[in-house]
């Protein structure tokens, strides 16, 4: 099953991307889930599916976008649990 992160709409036309993770850091600890998942189509709306998660475990993400200047934007860290199988 995936699990799904909405950027939402966007004020400017942008490329999106979501870190996410096992911890606050995104995976960088050794032997944690994690990475990061590039939307590179320049829109004002995207959604960025994190598969093969594993089930009952909490996850860290946040997003980030890019408009077409090169100004970068991002959220703050947010947190989910995926479901039981």
């Amino acid at each position: 099953p995936a699990d799904y992160v909405e950027l939402g709409e966007l004020c400017r036309v942008s490329r999106g991307q979501v870190n996410w993770g096992e911890t606050p850091s995104f995976g960088a600890l050794q032997g944690t889930e994690g990475g990061q998942i590039f939307a590179d189509t320049p829109t004002t709306s995207h959604t960025i599916a994190l598969e093969n998660l594993t089930p009952a475990k909490k996850y860290y993400f946040e997003v980030l976008a890019t408009d077409l200047q090169g100004q970068q934007s991002f959220d703050a860290y947010y947190g989910f649990t995926t479901p039981e199988e």
